[in-house]
């Protein structure tokens, strides 16, 4: 099942079913099949909504590690218990396929785990091997911890996709 009809099918956002309606531009991103995607934005357009989506599908349709990067660990607990949860808790679907593992840095979906990690260090950022590495609001990212997180210099790590505002 494609992306898009998958979410359409099993994500809720605030209680109602997932729908591109107030984002029509976000189509062609939904529906696009690349290895690497980057996106340059503007805040609050959807696409770490895109990326949450997109973890959760991987997950549910291979048995993966995904890891979602973000500047730091405080921006790692906020998205896992308030956007990243969420989401699995208002999806019935994902709610049966969800491992509790009650672990703010690691999410279970079926046979797949989803990492979140801050860009604190070399040792967080490259200890786990991923099938899918998200790197999310660089431009806010401490500069010198980017490196860590390399994923060009990465050749275990089969895509990725990057967003700075």
């Amino acid at each position: 099942m494609k992306l898009l009809t998958w979410a359409r099918k099993n994500i809720y956002l605030r209680g109602e079913r997932f729908t591109l309606a107030n984002h029509p531009y976000l189509r062609d991103i939904y529906t696009q099949q690349h290895n690497h995607e980057v996106y340059r934005k503007a805040a609050q357009v959807g696409i770490t909504t895109y990326h949450i989506i997109k973890a959760l599908w991987l997950a549910d349709k291979n048995s993966i590690k995904v890891i979602y990067y973000f500047p730091t660990d405080s921006d790692v607990s906020d998205f896992s218990q308030d956007r990243l949860q969420t989401i699995i808790d208002e999806s019935p679907y994902l709610k049966s396929k969800s491992k509790k593992v009650d672990k703010v840095h690691l999410k279970k979906i079926g046979d797949s785990t989803i990492y979140l990690r801050g860009l604190l260090g070399r040792a967080k950022t490259r200890s786990v091997d991923a099938d899918y590495v998200i790197l999310d609001e660089l431009d806010v990212a401490p500069a010198d911890k980017i490196e860590y997180a390399n994923v060009d210099g990465q050749t275990h790590w089969r895509r990725h996709s990057r967003t700075v505002y």
